[in-house]
Protein backbone atom coordinates (compact mmCIF):
# COMPACT_ATOMS: atom_id res chain seq x y z
CA UNK A 1 0.00 0.00 0.00
CA UNK A 2 1.34 3.43 -0.98
CA UNK A 3 2.05 5.96 1.73
CA UNK A 4 0.41 9.39 1.57
CA UNK A 5 2.60 11.83 -0.32
CA UNK A 6 2.55 14.23 2.62
CA UNK A 7 4.34 11.52 4.64
CA UNK A 8 6.63 10.12 1.97
CA UNK A 9 7.80 13.44 0.49
CA UNK A 10 9.96 14.48 3.49
CA UNK A 11 11.58 11.04 3.41
CA UNK A 12 12.21 11.30 -0.32
CA UNK A 13 13.76 14.72 0.17
CA UNK A 14 16.14 13.24 2.75
CA UNK A 15 16.88 10.33 0.43
CA UNK A 16 17.55 12.73 -2.45
CA UNK A 17 20.02 14.69 -0.34
CA UNK A 18 21.81 11.50 0.67
CA UNK A 19 21.91 10.15 -2.90
CA UNK A 20 23.12 13.51 -4.22
CA UNK A 21 25.94 13.48 -1.68
CA UNK A 22 26.77 9.90 -2.68
CA UNK A 23 26.82 10.81 -6.37
CA UNK A 24 29.17 13.72 -5.70
CA UNK A 25 31.46 11.56 -3.59
CA UNK A 26 31.64 8.91 -6.30
CA UNK A 27 32.17 11.55 -8.99
CA UNK A 28 35.04 13.00 -6.97
CA UNK A 29 36.54 9.52 -6.58
CA UNK A 30 36.29 8.94 -10.33
CA UNK A 31 37.91 12.31 -11.01
CA UNK A 32 40.83 11.46 -8.72
CA UNK A 33 41.26 8.04 -10.32
CA UNK A 34 41.26 9.64 -13.78
CA UNK A 35 43.86 12.19 -12.67
CA UNK A 36 46.07 9.38 -11.36
CA UNK A 37 45.64 7.39 -14.58
CA UNK A 38 46.44 10.44 -16.72
CA UNK A 39 49.52 11.19 -14.61
CA UNK A 40 50.74 7.60 -14.98
CA UNK A 41 50.14 7.63 -18.74
CA UNK A 42 52.16 10.83 -19.08
CA UNK A 43 54.95 9.33 -16.98
CA UNK A 44 55.02 6.13 -19.05
CA UNK A 45 55.05 8.17 -22.26
CA UNK A 46 58.05 10.16 -21.02
CA UNK A 47 59.81 6.98 -19.93
CA UNK A 48 59.27 5.35 -23.33
CA UNK A 49 60.53 8.46 -25.10
CA UNK A 50 63.57 8.59 -22.82
CA UNK A 51 64.41 4.93 -23.37
CA UNK A 52 64.02 5.28 -27.14
CA UNK A 53 66.26 8.36 -27.29
CA UNK A 54 68.76 6.73 -24.92
CA UNK A 55 68.91 3.66 -27.17
CA UNK A 56 69.44 5.87 -30.21
CA UNK A 57 72.20 7.70 -28.35
CA UNK A 58 74.04 4.46 -27.61
CA UNK A 59 73.76 3.40 -31.25
CA UNK A 60 75.10 6.78 -32.38
CA UNK A 61 78.03 6.54 -29.97
CA UNK A 62 78.87 3.04 -31.18
CA UNK A 63 78.74 4.16 -34.80
CA UNK A 64 81.06 7.10 -34.12
CA UNK A 65 83.50 4.87 -32.25
CA UNK A 66 83.56 2.51 -35.23
CA UNK A 67 84.13 5.41 -37.63
CA UNK A 68 86.97 6.73 -35.46
CA UNK A 69 88.55 3.26 -35.39
CA UNK A 70 88.41 2.98 -39.18
CA UNK A 71 89.84 6.49 -39.60
CA UNK A 72 92.71 5.66 -37.25
CA UNK A 73 93.47 2.52 -39.28
CA UNK A 74 93.32 4.45 -42.56
CA UNK A 75 95.60 7.11 -41.11
CA UNK A 76 98.17 4.47 -40.19
CA UNK A 77 98.00 3.01 -43.70
CA UNK A 78 98.34 6.50 -45.16
CA UNK A 79 101.47 7.17 -43.10
CA UNK A 80 102.99 3.93 -44.36
CA UNK A 81 102.11 4.77 -47.96
CA UNK A 82 103.74 8.20 -47.63
CA UNK A 83 106.88 6.58 -46.27
CA UNK A 84 106.88 4.16 -49.17
CA UNK A 85 106.88 6.99 -51.73
CA UNK A 86 110.61 7.60 -51.23
CA UNK A 87 111.39 3.99 -52.11
CA UNK A 88 110.11 4.28 -55.70
CA UNK A 89 112.96 4.68 -58.20
CA UNK A 90 110.70 5.30 -61.17
CA UNK A 91 109.54 8.92 -61.23
CA UNK A 92 106.26 8.22 -63.04
CA UNK A 93 105.37 5.42 -60.67
CA UNK A 94 106.24 7.69 -57.75
CA UNK A 95 104.02 10.49 -59.12
CA UNK A 96 101.15 8.07 -59.66
CA UNK A 97 101.51 6.74 -56.13
CA UNK A 98 101.70 10.35 -54.83
CA UNK A 99 98.36 11.17 -56.49
CA UNK A 100 96.77 8.07 -54.99
CA UNK A 101 98.02 9.05 -51.53
CA UNK A 102 96.69 12.59 -51.94
CA UNK A 103 93.30 11.24 -53.07
CA UNK A 104 93.19 8.87 -50.11
CA UNK A 105 94.13 11.74 -47.77
CA UNK A 106 91.32 13.86 -49.23
CA UNK A 107 88.78 11.08 -48.72
CA UNK A 108 90.03 10.55 -45.19
CA UNK A 109 89.66 14.27 -44.44
CA UNK A 110 86.04 14.05 -45.64
CA UNK A 111 85.41 11.13 -43.31
CA UNK A 112 86.92 13.05 -40.40
CA UNK A 113 84.69 16.06 -41.20
CA UNK A 114 81.60 13.85 -41.21
CA UNK A 115 82.63 12.39 -37.84
CA UNK A 116 82.95 15.91 -36.42
CA UNK A 117 79.42 16.70 -37.61
CA UNK A 118 78.19 13.44 -36.08
CA UNK A 119 79.85 14.33 -32.79
CA UNK A 120 78.05 17.70 -32.75
CA UNK A 121 74.76 15.89 -33.37
CA UNK A 122 75.73 13.45 -30.61
CA UNK A 123 76.20 16.32 -28.15
CA UNK A 124 72.75 17.68 -29.02
CA UNK A 125 71.24 14.22 -28.55
CA UNK A 126 73.06 13.80 -25.22
CA UNK A 127 71.57 17.09 -24.05
CA UNK A 128 68.10 16.00 -25.16
CA UNK A 129 68.45 12.66 -23.34
CA UNK A 130 69.65 14.44 -20.18
CA UNK A 131 66.68 16.82 -20.30
CA UNK A 132 64.31 13.90 -20.80
CA UNK A 133 65.87 12.10 -17.84
CA UNK A 134 65.28 15.18 -15.68
CA UNK A 135 61.68 15.39 -16.93
CA UNK A 136 61.13 11.70 -16.13
CA UNK A 137 62.48 12.15 -12.60
CA UNK A 138 60.26 15.18 -12.04
CA UNK A 139 57.18 13.43 -13.47
CA UNK A 140 57.87 10.33 -11.35
CA UNK A 141 58.09 12.45 -8.18
CA UNK A 142 54.89 14.34 -9.04
CA UNK A 143 53.13 11.09 -9.91
CA UNK A 144 54.12 9.53 -6.58
CA UNK A 145 52.99 12.64 -4.73
CA UNK A 146 49.64 12.50 -6.53
CA UNK A 147 49.30 8.77 -5.80
CA UNK A 148 49.93 9.29 -2.09
CA UNK A 149 47.52 12.22 -1.92
CA UNK A 150 44.82 10.53 -4.01
CA UNK A 151 45.04 7.29 -2.06
CA UNK A 152 44.32 9.07 1.22
CA UNK A 153 41.55 11.17 -0.29
CA UNK A 154 39.93 8.17 -1.99
CA UNK A 155 39.97 6.25 1.29
CA UNK A 156 38.27 9.22 2.95
CA UNK A 157 35.68 9.42 0.16
CA UNK A 158 34.93 5.70 0.45
CA UNK A 159 34.51 6.01 4.22
CA UNK A 160 32.09 8.90 3.79
CA UNK A 161 30.25 7.02 1.04
CA UNK A 162 29.89 4.01 3.36
CA UNK A 163 28.39 6.26 6.00
CA UNK A 164 25.94 7.70 3.47
CA UNK A 165 25.01 4.20 2.31
CA UNK A 166 24.05 3.34 5.87
CA UNK A 167 21.89 6.46 6.11
CA UNK A 168 20.32 5.66 2.77
CA UNK A 169 19.38 2.14 3.82
CA UNK A 170 17.72 3.48 6.97
CA UNK A 171 15.66 6.11 5.14
CA UNK A 172 14.76 3.83 2.20
CA UNK A 173 13.42 1.20 4.59
CA UNK A 174 10.75 3.69 5.72
CA UNK A 175 9.41 4.30 2.19
CA UNK A 176 6.84 2.04 0.54
CA UNK A 177 7.99 0.05 -2.48
CA UNK A 178 5.81 1.90 -5.02
CA UNK A 179 7.08 5.38 -4.20
CA UNK A 180 10.62 4.05 -3.79
CA UNK A 181 10.49 2.49 -7.26
CA UNK A 182 9.25 5.78 -8.73
CA UNK A 183 12.04 7.63 -6.96
CA UNK A 184 14.69 5.15 -8.14
CA UNK A 185 13.63 5.58 -11.77
CA UNK A 186 14.11 9.34 -11.44
CA UNK A 187 17.42 8.89 -9.60
CA UNK A 188 18.73 6.68 -12.42
CA UNK A 189 18.17 9.62 -14.75
CA UNK A 190 19.30 12.30 -12.30
CA UNK A 191 21.82 10.87 -9.80
CA UNK A 192 22.31 14.37 -8.38
CA UNK A 193 19.17 16.07 -7.01
CA UNK A 194 16.39 13.71 -8.13
CA UNK A 195 14.13 15.89 -5.95
CA UNK A 196 14.46 19.65 -6.21
CA UNK A 197 12.86 22.59 -4.46
CA UNK A 198 10.84 25.18 -6.34
CA UNK A 199 12.63 28.49 -5.95
CA UNK A 200 11.41 31.83 -7.25
CA UNK A 201 8.78 29.96 -9.21
CA UNK A 202 11.35 27.85 -11.04
CA UNK A 203 12.50 24.25 -10.94
CA UNK A 204 15.65 24.01 -8.86
CA UNK A 205 17.07 21.46 -11.30
CA UNK A 206 16.57 22.81 -14.82
CA UNK A 207 15.28 26.30 -13.88
CA UNK A 208 12.17 25.94 -16.00
CA UNK A 209 9.31 28.18 -14.92
CA UNK A 210 6.72 26.31 -12.83
CA UNK A 211 3.16 27.35 -13.63
CA UNK A 212 0.67 28.52 -11.01
CA UNK A 213 -1.47 25.40 -11.32
CA UNK A 214 1.55 23.14 -10.84
CA UNK A 215 2.63 25.21 -7.81
CA UNK A 216 -0.76 24.55 -6.27
CA UNK A 217 -0.33 20.81 -6.91
CA UNK A 218 3.12 20.86 -5.30
CA UNK A 219 1.86 22.77 -2.26
CA UNK A 220 -1.06 20.38 -1.74
CA UNK A 221 1.31 17.38 -1.80
CA UNK A 222 -1.50 15.11 -2.88
CA UNK A 223 0.77 13.38 -5.38
CA UNK A 224 4.37 13.48 -6.56
CA UNK A 225 4.62 16.34 -9.04
CA UNK A 226 7.34 16.15 -11.69
CA UNK A 227 8.92 19.05 -13.52
CA UNK A 228 7.83 19.19 -17.14
CA UNK A 229 11.38 20.09 -18.17
CA UNK A 230 13.58 17.56 -16.39
CA UNK A 231 11.10 15.13 -14.74
CA UNK A 232 12.54 15.68 -11.26
CA UNK A 233 10.10 15.60 -8.36
CA UNK A 234 9.31 19.09 -7.10
CA UNK A 235 8.70 20.19 -3.52
CA UNK A 236 8.35 23.47 -1.67
CA UNK A 237 11.17 24.15 0.78
CA UNK A 238 10.41 25.05 4.33
CA UNK A 239 12.59 27.00 6.69
CA UNK A 240 15.42 24.79 7.93
CA UNK A 241 15.35 22.47 4.91
CA UNK A 242 18.87 23.51 4.04
CA UNK A 243 18.06 23.52 0.34
CA UNK A 244 20.98 24.67 -1.79
CA UNK A 245 20.41 27.98 -3.57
Amino acid sequence: MSMPVSQVLPLLVQLSEIDSALARLLAKRKQLEEQVEQSQQQLHSLQRDHEAKKGGLEQRRAKIREEERRIAEENEKLVERRKALSTFSNYKVQQSAQKEVEQAAKQLAGQEERVLVSMEELEALEKEVAELETAVEKAAAENQELLDSAEGEIDSLLERAKEKEGQRTEIASQIDSGNLATYDRIRNRHPVDPLVAVQDGKCGGCYMQVGAQMLVQVSRAASLVKCRGCSRVLFLPTEGDGVRP
